[in-house]
């Protein structure tokens, strides 16, 4: 039991986990991705999965109010600046850094023209933090 709850046994599940399972088979499991952020703390990238899994809560909490086509600005903008302001900004208290081209397009996406907030506006964001991740966790 002791075993099972150290970091050892975390390294070694993690890299079982490497070389038999892809990075979206790790984000669909609980206890996986429990796993994989004790590795990523330990190579200090945390930040990278937190982000992940606040976005799904975000578009999570979008499709249950049946609202996958969008929210207007007024119901949804502070979770979506929140999300933005925590890991996104240049004063992020838990930055992923990754870059002015990506920050800029969320930005857009948070504060759209037509006032309307869609799932996908962290999208191209995610999609970043996904390959970053599985650079991370192959060690490329």
């Amino acid at each position: 039991p002791k075993f099972r709850r150290s970091s050892y046994c975390a390294a070694y599940q993690l890299d079982v986990l490497r070389k038999n399972v892809c990075l979206a088979d790790i984000l669909l499991c609980e206890e996986s991705i429990t796993h994989f952020m004790e590795y990523l703390e330990q190579k200090s990238h945390e930040n990278h999965v937190l982000f992940w899994v606040s976005v799904e809560a975000f578009q999570e909490h979008l499709r249950r109010s049946g609202t996958e086509g969008g929210c207007k600005m007024e119901d949804v903008g502070d979770d979506a600046i929140a999300l933005y302001e925590t890991y996104l900004s240049l004063q992020a208290r838990k930055p992923v850094n990754y870059g002015r081209i990506i920050r800029g397009i969320v930005e857009s996406s948070i504060s759209p023209d037509d006032g309307i907030i869609t799932p996908d506006a962290f999208m191209i964001a995610q999609q970043y933090c996904y390959h970053y991740m599985d650079k991370v966790r192959c060690n490329r």
